[in-house]
């Protein structure tokens, strides 16, 4: 019946490991105080019994207990009563379990400073921790408006990764007004039309990110309102409906569209991830972006898409002169 008895509370200790892999402090408690509560024969049992099975326990649960002389306590403890030293056990966890919370806190508090900063150079948000003041958590959004007017000067900081820097944006957007002889109204507009990074890629400022989209809806945009205005021109050009087919070949396609974009400059200008490639597939979509938020930023005007048209000279077909000639 003990041999019996010791078989079955083997058995489940193991069915108990197998299930929980991880020993908490609660299922090591609970696992110990189920035991001591089945564990009625015990003083039926002979020495070498309760000897073997507190030598079991011990081992499957060492390394709550390291040292030698100290397992070797338990066992005379659980030999003498197994609740008494169940609880004893439950106490062990819990106070090594305390130690390894404080030295995490302690180690955490340690390296905050270095933590933070590795996780801004990676190109993941600021995670706070600890004690702190509200402005190291709360920044105002309007503070690039307001630095921007003192026009103090300040250390140049790169962005982190998967960012763009806000001037490097802006110089760009500055250099595609002066080549296309229109000034962007909203200025965020403008930078989106040149931006051909994912969504996930943010404009950043002195740890202030500004969510701004890609330029694929703008491109959808800019294509019919490009292919509006090279229609409206050849219409009033008086030329045969055969003619618009050339002159959309020769000004409409994608390789026309990139060539067009590569003589603006406007592949020095895109915003792009870092170590991607620039294709002439991205020239011809970020061509039809900026006239797509042209149409926008004009209040939905065509006349503006046409007036920028002339001014690069796209205009210049030998279908569309008499308009050209007109205007």
């Amino acid at each position: 019946m003990r041999i019996q008895k010791f078989k079955e509370l083997r058995m489940a200790f193991e069915k108990f490991r197998l299930r929980s892999t991880n020993v908490t402090r609660q299922t090591v408690g609970s696992f110990l105080e189920t035991t001591s509560r089945n564990l009625r024969p015990w003083k039926a049992m002979d020495q070498k019994a309760r000897y073997d099975l507190g030598v079991m326990l011990s081992r499957k649960l060492g390394r709550f207990y390291p040292n030698h002389k100290t397992r070797k306590n338990f066992r005379k403890k659980l030999f003498k009563d197994p609740m008494s030293g169940a609880r004893r056990l439950q106490t062990s966890v819990q106070k090594s379990a305390a130690k390894v919370a404080a030295k995490v806190e302690a180690r955490a508090k340690r390296s905050t400073s270095l933590y933070r900063l590795l996780t801004w150079l990676r190109g993941h948000p600021r995670v706070h921790f600890g004690s702190c003041k509200l402005p190291t958590l709360f920044e105002r959004r309007d503070q690039i408006y307001l630095q921007l007017q003192s026009q103090q000067l300040r250390w140049f900081i790169p962005p982190p990764t998967c960012h763009h820097d806000l001037f490097t944006a802006a110089r760009s957007l500055h250099y595609l007004e002066r080549r296309l002889g229109y000034t962007f109204r909203n200025k965020l507009l403008g930078i989106e039309c040149l931006k051909v990074s994912s969504k996930d890629h943010h404009l950043y400022f002195n740890g202030t990110v500004h969510p701004i989209s890609h330029n694929k809806r703008l491109a959808l945009l800019g294509d019919r309102a490009l292919s509006m205005a090279l229609c409206e021109l050849w219409y009033m050009s008086g030329n045969a409906p055969k003619h618009y087919n050339s002159m959309n070949e020769d000004t409409i396609t994608r390789a026309k569209l990139a060539v067009t974009g590569r003589q603006l400059g406007i592949q020095s200008m895109i915003l792009q991830a870092e170590g991607n490639k620039i294709s002439p597939n991205h020239v011809a979509e970020t061509f039809e972006a900026v006239l797509g938020a042209i149409y926008v930023d004009s209040d939905h005007d065509l006349g503006a898409v046409k007036r920028v048209i002339r001014h690069i000279g796209l205009n210049k077909h030998v279908l569309l002169q008499e308009l050209a000639k007109e205007g």
